[in-house]
């Protein structure tokens, strides 16, 4: 009975989801969490962020699929969603290439994106005065 209970539960979720999320704007439906809206300082940073920014890109691709690749808050599309999913797998895996790379430049690439936001922020509070 527990059995038949769960399994309809589940199916009646998942039709109800679909509308829910839908009526939710994909930025608040996919959040990035806190840690992950900033470069990583170190390779544990990387290693920290790498499931948090799996499980965002993930849930873009679910949101998209059931709510339209025009309704992502970013251009997204599934092959875009691919190539951002493999870049993201070959910064994560720790004997790729690029991985190693970003690990041996990360205090001048953290400090080069840091600097880029500052400017941004700096740019537009003076557009807006």
């Amino acid at each position: 009975m527990f059995i038949c209970f769960f399994l309809v539960l589940v199916t009646w979720n998942g039709v109800l989801g679909t509308e829910d999320i839908c009526n939710t704007v994909s930025f608040r439906a996919c959040p990035k969490s806190e840690e992950s809206r900033y470069f990583p300082k170190t390779e544990e940073d990387i290693v920290r962020q790498c499931p948090t920014i799996a499980q965002y890109l993930e849930c873009l691709k679910d949101y998209a699929e059931k709510c339209g690749h025009e309704n992502v808050h970013l251009p997204f599309s599934g092959d875009r969603y691919q190539t951002m999913k493999n870049l993201l797998e070959e910064i994560c895996q720790k004997d790729s290439q690029l991985h190693l790379r970003i690990v041996k430049n990360i205090g001048c690439l953290s400090e080069l994106m840091g600097n880029s936001r500052i400017e941004c922020r700096e740019f537009s509070q003076n557009k807006s005065m």
